[in-house]
């Protein structure tokens, strides 16, 4: 029998020159890594989302097993930190060796695994929280998505949550604009935010008598969502 790694070897291969490709240039780097605007507004916009969203289910991060799935540089692992989760709670895999190699030496607290792109080298239900951010827009093929789902279908606990964000389209050449919806791989409950390049006027604004109707009004001039995030679960 053939197995998962070698069922999707060349996927696997296409996903990991993608991402060698854009990791390792100066410009992808200042982009997104950088203090550009760009780089600001959008992690802005991914710490309200990831806040509001797991805000609605717990007030901490403390005794939650969290598993990020393509850690890339493992901002979000400190990031986790950051909400009281324990190092020794916080675990983070990726498939590229541009990634891991920057990912490594900034997260001296927390465990990284380098994984062949399949599966996932944890026991079955092991994690209370998995987290992706813009993992599956840039898996190439269908089948191996929904492989991907599976395995952190496998390694969640049940009453246990994904958090979701990622593009609305793919970003790999293979399959440039394909739909990426998270309901296409979770049958579970979900809570979902559409988001856009730039923060929504109506959450910028201070509260008021008559609020929420300006900020109806004010959101029609919003840019057009980009990314979907949300809070996937809990898993039955």
């Amino acid at each position: 029998m053939t197995s998962p790694r070698g069922k999707y070897a060349s996927e696997i291969a296409a996903a990991k020159a993608h991402a060698e490709a854009h990791w390792t240039t100066p410009e992808f780097r200042n982009y997104w890594l950088g203090l550009t605007e760009e780089s600001r507004d959008f992690r802005a916009q991914q710490f309200r989302a990831f806040g509001e969203l797991l805000g609605s289910v717990t007030g901490t991060l403390c005794g939650w097993r969290i598993l990020d799935y393509g850690c890339g540089d493992g901002r979000w692992l400190r990031f986790f930190l950051e909400y009281d989760a324990k190092p020794e709670d916080v675990v983070g895999v990726d498939v590229s060796d541009a990634r891991f190699a920057l990912g490594v030496p900034k997260n001296p607290l927390v465990r990284l695994v380098k994984t062949d792109g399949a599966t996932l080298p944890f026991d079955n239900q092991c994690f209370d929280l998995i987290t992706q951010f813009v993992c599956f827009s840039a898996i190439p093929t269908l089948a191996l998505r929904r492989h991907a789902a599976g395995e952190i279908d496998r390694v969640l606990k049940k009453g246990g949550y994904l958090f979701w964000w990622d593009s609305l389209k793919s970003n790999v050449p293979s399959e440039r604009d394909a739909q990426i919806e998270p309901h296409d791989y979770f049958g579970w409950p979900m809570l979902r935010k559409d988001v856009a390049r730039h923060s929504k006027p109506s959450e910028g604004l201070r509260p008021f008598p008559g609020a929420r109707l300006a900020g109806r009004l004010l959101d029609r001039l919003s840019y057009s969502p980009t990314h979907v995030a949300a809070l996937i679960g809990p898993k039955p």
